[in-house]
């Protein structure tokens, strides 16, 4: 197989990755973090997959929030997460240590052509464990 060709497999394989790191996190958390419902559910990145990409999968970097409150647009009474940067704040105030294993992984190098570091990544999501060993100092199972 060529590069080329490996490389349009990994690319395939990231959009699925992407798709079960939501759908996991879906799964753990079945409301909005926002409002509470239930409905049409999305997982958001809290820190941007473009600019933390060793973060991009990470199950400790998403927040689960439905379409409305998940939307660029968002609602009129609560924003949204992409434009109420208290809306993250809040959430990181609420899970400071998951926030702070974020912080201190936020510039890891992670090669997404490496199909070993591809199945890494996918057991961390179905595992729902961190990608990164260093945890603040704080044992993985406080992080949640």
């Amino acid at each position: 197989m060529t590069k080329t060709e490996q490389k349009k497999i990994n690319v395939k394989r990231r959009k699925k990755l992407l798709k079960l790191w939501s759908s996991e996190g879906r799964k753990e958390d079945q409301c909005c973090y926002l409002c509470g419902t239930t409905d049409r559910l999305q997982a958001h990145h809290a820190w941007s997959k473009k600019m933390y990409p060793a973060l991009r999968f990470d199950p400790h970097n998403r927040i689960i929030v439905c379409c409305s409150c998940h939307s660029f647009k968002g609602r009129s009474d609560r924003g949204s997460m992409h434009m109420s940067p208290e809306a993250v704040v809040n959430w990181a105030l609420d899970n400071m240590l998951q926030y702070q294993y974020l912080c201190d992984n936020k510039g890891n190098e992670i090669n997404l052509d490496d199909t070993a570091e591809l199945d890494r990544i996918e057991q961390c999501i179905l595992d729902d464990k961190p990608l990164w060993d260093q945890i603040s100092s704080s044992p993985t199972d406080q992080i949640s």
